[in-house]
């Protein structure tokens, strides 16, 4: 089961051995010699380095003397059996395990890239290393089989509708053709430049409302400018509906047409196309509910937009109506703003009266309340 997934050559070999146990005879080094001879994705890690016997250690095997790699040997020590049964905290044996290789004089000079946490380092960047490299590689596949699928399909062609029903679908692009082309296409034609134009603007402003002063804003100007301005989108409404009109009709020939069952009685061939002619002749007369729509937009915009612009005006005015009062407050002199907080002396001669009188009441029902309670 290992070598199902160490032969992958996108997997990364983490080879564990333990320290008090010859090289020459663990399993991880054979097989990870086997799938990964050049030693291009294995990483060796020594285990159990604690637990060799006295006067024995594992420097040769960590400086890669004994067993070379490609990449350094990540010595580490983990908790003991006792720890584990005791919940030992992780944080407290990684804080031992590095107090081990720091002051092990063996160990001391290798003791910065020792432990799980350099091992885990070592890992992340090695692991954004392959990543880095992988992705040209995955994005050329990606490329080619993206091309070869689209040049398959090509060959294959577009589908063919099942149903009779699907050699009418087009019909269906033709009326969002209508709505996301045609009638776009059509309102951007519309002179609006010609219409808001400031010469425009004076002159309808001007005979709506006449030469007379304005407090803030021509409202009434504003809203027969917007009137003109906003109807002018019924003409290609009302194209967009006959357009409508005229493929709906189209569909309703090509469906008669291609109805095997219906060529077998012409006379109820004509009743159903005279039936959808009516109909749709019908709709189309009653326009009007688009129409309606239309002045619905139109008045809620000539409603909105005048109260828009003499709101930004107000606010304008009130903006530059303060900032004037300030620049002209700031300008004035210390003894000039006093003079205009000056209080009127009467006032205040009659504040200071009564600010003592209210002290001494107060300072006479202290002493009233003080002897009550004495008693």
């Amino acid at each position: 089961m290992v070598l199902s997934y160490i032969e992958k050559p996108n997997c990364i070999i983490l080879s564990i051995s333990p320290a008090n146990q010859d090289l020459a005879t663990s399993d991880a080094i054979r097989i990870s010699r086997e799938v990964d001879p050049t030693g291009e994705r294995t990483l060796g890690v020594l285990t159990k380095i604690d637990l060799m016997d006295k006067g024995t250690d594992a420097v040769e095997m960590l400086e890669g003397k004994s067993y070379r790699l490609k990449f350094p040997w990540v010595g580490v020590v983990n908790r003991s059996q006792a720890d584990i049964n005791k919940n030992a905290d992780m944080i407290a044996a990684r804080r031992r395990e590095h107090e081990y290789f720091s002051t092990t004089p063996e160990y001391k000079h290798l003791a910065p890239r020792m432990g799980s946490e350099h091992l885990a380092k070592m890992l992340s960047k090695h692991l954004e290393t392959v990543i880095k490299s992988k992705i040209p590689g995955i994005q050329s596949l990606i490329s080619k089989t993206v091309a070869e699928l689209e040049a398959e399909l090509s060959r294959l062609g577009k589908p063919i509708s099942a149903d009779a029903g699907g050699k009418l679908r087009p019909g269906g692009d033709k009326i969002y053709n209508v709505f996301d082309n045609q009638l776009p296409a059509a309102l951007k034609r519309l002179q609006f430049d010609k219409q808001l134009s400031m010469e425009n603007i004076r002159k309808v402003i001007t005979e709506a409302d006449g030469y007379q002063p304005h407090l803030i804003a021509p409202e009434q100007g504003y809203r027969r400018l917007i009137e003109s301005s906003v109807i002018t989108i019924r003409g290609p409404v009302e194209a967009a509906v006959d357009a409508v009109h005229a493929i709906l009709k189209d569909l309703v020939h090509k469906s008669v047409n291609e109805t095997p069952e219906l060529k077998q009685y012409p006379a109820l061939r004509v009743e159903v196309t005279n039936a959808a002619s009516d109909s749709f002749e019908r709709m189309r007369e009653e326009r009007t509910m688009v129409l309606a729509y239309v002045n619905m937009v139109c008045a809620s915009l000539r409603n909105s937009i005048p109260k828009s612009i003499v709101y930004c005006q107000v606010r304008e005015a009130k903006r530059s109506f303060l900032d004037h009062f300030y620049t002209d407050l700031g300008k004035l002199e210390t003894k000039q703003l006093s003079s205009l907080l000056n209080e009127d002396p009467a006032i205040m001669e009659r504040r200071s009266v009564l600010a003592k009188r209210l002290e001494l009441y107060r300072s006479a029902q202290a002493e009233i309340d003080s002897v009550a309670w004495a008693k």
